[in-house]
């Protein structure tokens, strides 16, 4: 997320390219990969995602989150 945006965290000028993409993929070709290196980090990660994809439903932010990853990697 740092990468595509000019301000700190929780880089809310990236905000409009992740709906962008959101738009056009769809949950079900999205992975949220941000994990930290902390639980301090993970943490902040799981509020950046949050905070990005607050637009979306509790259902396709699941699938950012993890499900799509399940799916693809088939994880049981």
């Amino acid at each position: 997320m740092a990468a595509s945006s000019k301000q700190g965290y929780p880089h809310f000028d990236a905000k409009p390219i992740v709906k962008r993409a959101y738009e056009a993929l769809g949950a079900d070709r999205m992975i949220w990969g941000e994990l930290g290196d902390s639980m301090t980090n993970f943490e902040k990660a799981a509020r950046l995602s949050e905070i990005m994809f607050d637009f979306a439903p509790e259902s396709e932010r699941a699938k950012i989150r993890g499900l799509t990853a399940k799916k693809l990697f088939a994880f049981t």
